[in-house]
């Protein structure tokens, strides 16, 4: 592993060693890569309208930290978003949406990107009840 974020190389073997990663496997597959472009066919199975070469230096390659964010969890909600108690009954005037609000879906599967759409719609739903349901 390099020791910095980025790295670069004038040859596919420089940026090998600048990575600090098998020199003959990288070429190799940085080799297959270039003629899978070349042939429109790329071994991972890219669309070909996806596919651009490598094939000018320098090269450059970044340390990738990959990381996931999201809330597991969050409170209790009915259909309009309110606050459920424990015993079941809502909390009079307390909306939770988005990520505060995501037990109903995150405890089955994690969202991703599709969090913001669940925020706006959850947003959008508990605005209106409050809107229409507002205690003077």
């Amino acid at each position: 592993m390099p020791s910095e974020e980025v790295v670069k190389g004038e040859t596919f073997e420089a940026l090998a060693k600048e990575m600090n990663v098998a020199e003959e496997t990288f070429v190799r597959n940085m080799e297959t890569f270039n003629e899978g472009v070349k042939a429109g066919n790329d071994a991972m199975g890219k669309s070909k309208d996806y596919l651009v070469s490598v094939d000018q230096a320098p090269y450059y390659a970044i340390r990738f930290y990959p990381v996931t964010m999201g809330t597991f969890g969050g409170v209790k909600t009915d259909d309009s978003f309110r606050v459920v108690k424990a015993d079941g009954s809502v909390i009079g005037n307390l909306y939770a949406t988005g990520e505060n609000a995501n037990k109903v879906l995150y405890n089955q599967v994690y969202m991703s990107g599709s969090a913001v759409q669940f925020a706006l719609t959850s947003g959008k739903i508990a605005g209106q009840h409050a809107a229409e349901n507002l205690k003077k």
